[in-house]
């Protein structure tokens, strides 16, 4: 038994240099909140997680032929439910990975 609720507020904006190279840049705010109940100990939990998290830089290329290759780094925030036996929440997921194509 319980409630929850994600929301996240994003800006995002590209810059064109030259013929063929555009640039973006952006950023989000991630907030997760949850209730939850146990219906065997009656403890109830409150979990509140946010982060801000972004597309800290992308590169693409304008190929030709609709093809755009291009490199990415961003930030990664998921928020997480629930508890372990102890009554402690756990910890949000975050992530920070390189993309390449």
């Amino acid at each position: 038994m319980g409630c929850k609720a994600s929301r996240l507020v994003s800006a995002e904006d590209q810059l064109k240099f030259g013929k063929r190279w555009t640039a973006i840049a952006g950023g989000r705010y991630d907030r997760y909140d949850s209730v939850t109940m146990n219906r065997l100990n009656g403890v109830r939990t409150i979990i509140d997680q946010n982060a801000f998290t972004g597309r800290l830089l992308s590169l693409v290329y304008d190929a030709g032929n609709g093809l755009f290759p291009y490199i990415s780094y961003d930030d990664s925030f998921e928020g997480f439910s629930g508890s372990d036996r102890y009554g402690n929440t756990f910890e949000p997921t975050t992530g920070r990975p390189t993309r390449r194509w």
